[in-house]
């Protein structure tokens, strides 16, 4: 037995099911119905409600408002600390190398020199 013969001998159960029935239900599964084809007809809502997502997300920090200052001061002070802390961090690297030179046996002009990469190399092998 194919799809469409069960359907139909499913149809017909139905129809003669119905003949029995009150007319009051009738009345009530036929109003169910054309309320459900409605409901069906209508187009689903693709595009979120952008008004009723504004008014949620503004009860939300209303109602969750020191958490959120709470998260935010915590946040800022911890960027600040990073900051703070990569601006003195370079000036330590710096000032090493400013000494290293300084105190360096060969004078800066060397490092500049296109060979004396060639030359260190030569006399650390020896």
């Amino acid at each position: 037995m194919d799809q469409q013969q069960q359907a139909k001998q499913i149809v017909s159960m139905l129809e003669e099911a119905s003949d029995a029935l009150d007319t009051r239900v009738l009345a009530r599964l036929r109003e169910a119905r054309y309320r459900a084809l409605a409901q069906a007809a209508q187009p689903a809502l693709a595009v979120p409600d952008w008004q009723m997502l504004k008014q949620h997300a503004g009860q939300f920090l209303h109602l969750h408002q020191r958490a959120v200052m709470s998260a935010a001061m915590l946040g800022g002070s911890a960027l600040l600390v990073f900051a703070l802390t990569q601006q003195f961090a370079g000036q330590e690297i710096t000032g090493q190398g400013d000494a290293f030179l300084l105190a360096s046996e060969l004078p800066p002009e060397a490092y500049l020199d296109r060979g004396f990469d060639t030359w260190l190399k030569r006399t650390a092998q020896q």
